[in-house]
């Protein structure tokens, strides 16, 4: 077992970082930041088995966590950030096992149910500073992410990010919540279907390689196309939004499928189309 290290970290002061950061990003959008120790805005972010109940206090709440991202228009909660002081690897199943069973968020003081949002595309990030990388965390995640149906549970992907400096550290969760969460949005049931392949490390890599690779990338949204318009069995959609001009399409389309074929076996393939579109998610 790993020796539990001391370690010096400023908690109130990471997540004072990671929200300040977080509510210049999501000015103008429909996502929103929820804190549950440090601004004056600071509430409970309670996660709930069915829901808060009138009358029954905290009966039903199994986890309060430190930040959480809303999707006013939709609804969802987006985002878990746990900040967490301890660096005992083990420290965060317990986080993770919380989310999978909790059903819904509510805000503090909220009873009804058009106040619930659901735990839906979310991301988890457990973030901690050690003075030494422990190898069990990257062991951890992996056999969390290779052994749980995430997506059952409402998940899309888990990240235990642990850093030696409180600078690296918001610095590594600042791009985790960038590339996650702000530029990619998947739907239940096309996250279902790449559970069902077991495809996720694929489509990642294909979420990767676009962010590398697609001129000035604004947004990237997995979608499933049913039977019915496919002629055969679901398919997964990638639509990647992006600016330059039409001059930069055929070039980048080009070296997207050079790149497909390449990698990925037809097996693979067969289940997955990208779409590069000009303009703005905003636009459909």
């Amino acid at each position: 077992m790993s020796t539990t290290l001391v370690t010096q970290m400023d908690q109130c002061k990471v997540i004072q970082q990671l929200m300040d950061w977080l509510r210049n990003r999501l000015q103008g959008t429909d996502l929103e930041v929820r804190c549950d120790h440090v601004t004056s805005e600071a509430q409970t972010l309670g996660l709930y088995i069915n829901g808060k109940l009138r009358g029954k206090g905290r009966t039903t709440q199994i986890k309060q966590v430190d930040i959480g991202v809303i999707d006013r228009k939709n609804k969802k909660l987006r985002l878990i950030v746990e900040v967490d002081p301890e660096t005992d690897p083990t420290k965060p199943l317990g986080v993770f096992q919380s989310v999978f069973l909790a059903d819904v968020y509510v805000p503090s003081l909220k009873h009804s149910p058009e106040d619930d949002y659901k735990i839906e595309d979310c991301v988890i990030i457990y973030a901690t500073v050690s003075e030494r990388l422990d190898p069990q965390f990257e062991a951890i995640e992996q056999a969390v992410r290779k052994k749980m149906p995430l997506a059952r549970y409402g998940v899309r992907q888990i990240h235990l990010c642990h850093e030696s400096t409180e600078e690296a550290l918001v610095d590594k969760c600042k791009k985790l919540i960038t590339d996650e969460v702000l530029t990619v949005s998947i739907t239940s049931d096309a996250a279902a279907r790449v559970e069902e392949l077991g495809m996720r490390a694929e489509l990642d890599e294909m979420l990767e390689h676009a962010r590398q690779v697609v001129p000035e990338l604004q947004h990237l949204d997995v979608v499933l196309e049913p039977s019915y318009d496919t002629g055969d069995e679901p398919h997964i959609v990638i639509e990647g939004w992006r600016g330059g001009t039409l001059e930069d399409d055929d070039q980048a389309r080009g070296q997207w499928v050079k790149w497909e074929i390449e990698t990925f076996p037809p097996d693979v393939l067969r289940h997955f189309t990208t779409l590069i579109f000009l303009g703005s998610p905003d636009a459909r």
